[in-house]
């Protein structure tokens, strides 16, 4: 297995936004910066990008998905006035 090498703050940003656009990249940078880029009980961290994909689904689990414009979209459909 590969040396984990901790990633940049743009590395993050850059694949937050594919993934994550929500996450505050910032606050993921300091915050395993902060534990020395460890995990559990001050494990090395192995993959940051799965570290992004789980905090993804914590955010998910807490406050729900996102709704996207297909989601806004359909929800609201049966408000539209009569032509």
């Amino acid at each position: 297995m590969a040396k984990f090498t901790k990633p940049t703050l743009e590395e993050i940003r850059a694949y937050a936004a594919e993934v994550f656009p929500q996450l505050d990249a910032g606050r993921f940078y300091d915050y395993y910066e902060s534990c020395g880029w460890t995990v559990g009980r001050n494990k090395p961290m192995k993959n940051w990008q799965a570290a992004i994909r789980t905090w993804k689904r914590s955010h998910e689990e807490r406050y729900g998905k996102p709704e996207t414009r297909d989601d806004w979209r359909n929800k609201y459909e049966s408000f539209k006035q009569p032509t």
